[in-house]
């Protein structure tokens, strides 16, 4: 079986879960929050990929992670439960396929606006909203700077690029002047 396939799982495993006690979003933004810590220093991710240490220790450096509160009990359990079946290091692709799900589900769609300078939320916002009624889907778009956009904005989203930066707008002009001049 694939870690995409592993991942998908082990994501609808937890969500059932969480939709039975009416929490599957605050689950997986928790899955989402601790899978980033963990896979931010290269140490964390050799410790829990290194089959010399033993599990209870592993849990044990978890327990620190959970001090103050912070995550529900069941998402503790399923951590512990990656642990005991040597998994940890799916959990970045579970955190991913909880939210590839809860997408699915609430018919959301994700993309990437991108602009060679950082753009406004206001904007951000225009965008999701005037491409989810192109699309009629709800649209989230996450902002990145890309210095290889020569003003305006480029939106990636579902498979299609909605191209809107200066560079398109002079091509376009470009092949208005050759095609009047023919």
């Amino acid at each position: 079986m694939s870690q995409v396939e592993l991942a998908k799982r082990y994501a609808k495993a937890i969500l059932q879960l969480g939709h039975q006690k009416g929490k599957a979003k605050e689950y997986s933004s928790q899955i989402k929050t601790i899978a980033k810590i963990v896979s931010t220093e290269i140490d964390v991710i050799s410790f829990f990929s290194n089959t010399t240490v033993s599990q209870d220790i592993k849990k044990k450096s978890l327990e620190t992670l959970f001090e103050g509160g912070q995550y529900a009990e069941d998402v503790r359990a399923f951590l512990y439960l990656l642990v005991d079946r040597s998994r940890m290091s799916a959990l970045i692709d579970i955190a991913q396929a909880t939210e590839n799900i809860l997408d699915e589900e609430e018919g959301v769609t994700r993309g990437k606006i991108k602009s060679s300078t950082p753009i406004s939320e206001q904007t951000k916002s225009n965008y999701e909203k005037k491409i989810g009624e192109a699309l009629g889907k709800k649209i989230f778009l996450e902002a990145a700077v890309d210095e290889k956009v020569m003003g305006g904005i480029r939106v990636e989203v579902g498979g299609w690029t909605f191209d809107d930066s200066l560079e398109t707008h002079l091509d376009a002009l470009g092949e208005q002047l050759l095609k009047s001049k023919n």
